[in-house]
């Protein structure tokens, strides 16, 4: 019955304690049928994209097509036109003739000087000429400078006699007098100002050079004795001994016209658009904050 007595008092003394602890507001109206509202009060928030308000529209590639391109190009040289083959001896030998006892040579029976160039010059001389007119005699004349506008009348002339003269007394002779009458028909210009001017009586046409080349020409010479005329002598010796070509050597016929061209070395593939197609993006959307965590409190009223 003890140990029921002591556990009923602490348990009391504990709800008192309790009741003590919690601040009781007497001015505050409270309703005890209506409750204070409670509040969840955010602790981290984020901003989201929400509705497009601005679209931008551009161009796809829908299709491609590959296509090959030359990157890198290479020279080569082609002969279109052969000249002709050659032929030079490059070994001489002798032959034998009837004759055992005879030898052959060649004198020169004629000799002559000839004139050779050892120093050039050049003289420059005009290829291409013009004519330049020039004003040789001037003269004056005269020239209008201000005009004026004159009219040009037309006059009539009508006669007119008195009527009433004629009414009082027939016999006696009319009275007319001539009036003349003159209207502007048109308007003619007329110089009221002069002025000078100067131009040519008299042009001539100068010679003026547009283009000076250049010409050679020897400007020391040099003599040389030369053979004019040669005669062979022959004296056989044994074997007469002729020279002829033991050995010759050809020479490749020489290109005289030739032709460049290119060929590709390198190819690269290309990618290019043949069909295109319109794509739609957002390029403006709404913020939006949304709350991410809350946390609850009460408000009271």
């Amino acid at each position: 019955m003890k140990t029921h007595l002591v556990l009923t008092l602490a348990i009391i003394l504990l709800i008192s304690l309790v009741s003590c602890s919690v601040p009781v507001d007497s001015y505050s109206n409270v309703d005890q049928y209506n409750p204070s509202p409670r509040r969840k009060h955010c602790l981290h928030k984020k901003i989201i994209r929400g509705k497009c308000l601005k679209f931008k529209k551009f161009k796809v590639c829908a299709h491609h097509s590959k296509i090959t391109k030359c990157v890198k190009f290479k020279k080569f040289c082609k002969c279109i036109k052969l000249g002709k083959p050659k032929r030079k001896c490059i070994k001489f030998g002798f032959r034998r003739t009837k004759c055992a006892d005879r030898r052959g040579w060649s004198t020169c029976d004629q000799y002559g000087t000839r004139r050779i160039c050892t120093k050039k010059a050049f003289h420059h001389y005009c290829a291409k000429r013009t004519f330049i007119p020039k004003c040789v005699k001037h003269g004056e004349r005269k020239v209008c400078r201000k005009y004026k506008k004159v009219p040009i009348r037309k006059c009539e002339t009508k006669k007119i006699c008195d009527s009433y003269s004629k009414s009082v007394d027939s016999y006696q002779p009319q009275k007319c007098k001539h009036v003349k009458k003159c209207k502007i028909v048109s308007f003619a210009k007329k110089c009221v100002k002069f002025r000078k001017i100067k131009f040519c009586k008299l042009r001539i046409l100068l010679k003026k050079c547009l283009q000076i080349r250049k010409n050679s020409y020897c400007a020391q010479f040099k003599c040389k004795k030369v053979c004019k005329h040669k005669r062979r002598f022959f004296q056989c010796v044994r074997f007469h001994k002729e020279k002829y070509c033991s050995q010759q050597q050809h020479f490749p016929p020489k290109c005289l016209k030739r032709k460049v061209y290119k060929k590709c070395i390198r190819k690269i593939e290309k990618k290019i658009c043949k069909i295109w197609k319109q794509k739609k993006i957002c390029k403006k959307y709404q913020k939006k904050r949304i709350c991410l965590k809350r946390k609850p409190f009460q408000i009271s009223k």
